[in-house]
């Protein structure tokens, strides 16, 4: 006869993720390492988490999966490949914790001319409040360096606004604070982001940065303008070409380019270009890529 699978043992808190256990550390309950209440042992006399108390629980995991107990350091380094995957690095960034509150990061230009990294936080339940602030690149180096060094971290844009990053065992909270002002209210967001997650984040901001320079350096470099000629090559060259049976976009620009005697990237070109590409994200080009 087969010995009874025990019950797994719960942890739980109702104290948001990210923020102090205060809740449990006022209570009389049993803790876990991790400072939530063990749910097996939850004491009768306790106003937060008997449930005759009838109230929310807003954080549970099991003993077997606590945050506190030592991870291996191999699942670590997969958690941490697997969270940084290429596929994650979409433009414009974003990651939404488990309380629906997103972080969002893009390219923006403050007064058209210094390349900046917008953050957003929004909280997505119905009415929740909406912050952002401008980082410049100095700020997102200084960011990142914080992050790789897991310590606390403050920040403040040029109109007050601010984010501070508070580093944790398995999660950083990254708070956006809005000031108030004669048009809009103070108002704070708080985005739990896995520590997991921090190298893929840590990218993002990078090439958001990234992005920011390139847009700039676009901006002020002087385009080539064609003469009244090479326009009417141009145009012929495009009118010949979309008239031809099967005609498809790569057609009719190397029509264009060749109508203006422009030379198209090579194969070499374009492979080295994939290369540069695939080497700043951390994978190789598969074949055909």
């Amino acid at each position: 006869m087969t010995s009874p699978t025990p019950a797994p043992v719960h942890h739980i808190g109702r104290s948001f993720p990210g923020m102090s256990n205060d809740i449990e550390a006022a209570c009389p309950c049993p803790k876990a390492q991790c400072g939530l209440v063990v749910r097996e042992q939850v004491s009768e006399a306790c106003d937060q988490h008997h449930w005759s108390a009838s109230k929310t629980m807003r954080q549970t995991h099991t003993a077997d999966k606590c945050p506190a107990l030592p991870q291996p350091a191999e699942d670590q380094g997969s958690a941490l490949r697997e969270a940084a995957a290429p596929e994650r690095l979409t433009y414009p960034y974003g990651y939404t914790d488990g309380q629906n509150h997103r972080l969002t990061l893009r390219v923006a230009t403050e007064a058209g001319e210094t390349p900046c990294v917008w953050a957003e936080a929004e909280n997505l339940a119905h009415g929740g409040a909406h912050v952002a602030l401008w980082l410049t690149l100095e700020q997102v180096a200084d960011l990142d360096a914080a992050l790789g060094d897991g310590r606390e971290h403050h920040v403040a844009d040029h109109t007050g606004d601010t984010l501070t990053v508070l580093p944790g065992g398995t999660w950083t909270t990254f708070e956006l604070a809005r000031q108030a002002d004669d048009d809009v209210e103070a108002a704070a967001v708080r985005v739990v982001v896995l520590t997991g997650r921090l190298p893929e984040l840590r990218e993002a901001l990078a090439t958001t940065a990234q992005f920011a320079q390139q847009r700039i350096a676009a901006g002020t470099r002087k385009p080539y303008v064609l003469t009244p000629a090479e326009h009417d090559r141009a145009w012929h060259a495009i009118e010949g070409a979309a008239g031809e049976p099967g005609a498809d976009p790569g057609t009719i620009l190397r029509a264009v380019l060749g109508a203006l005697q422009i030379l198209p990237p090579s194969a070499e070109d374009w492979q080295a270009a994939r290369e540069e590409l695939h080497g700043r994200v951390g994978r190789k080009p598969s074949r055909g890529e």
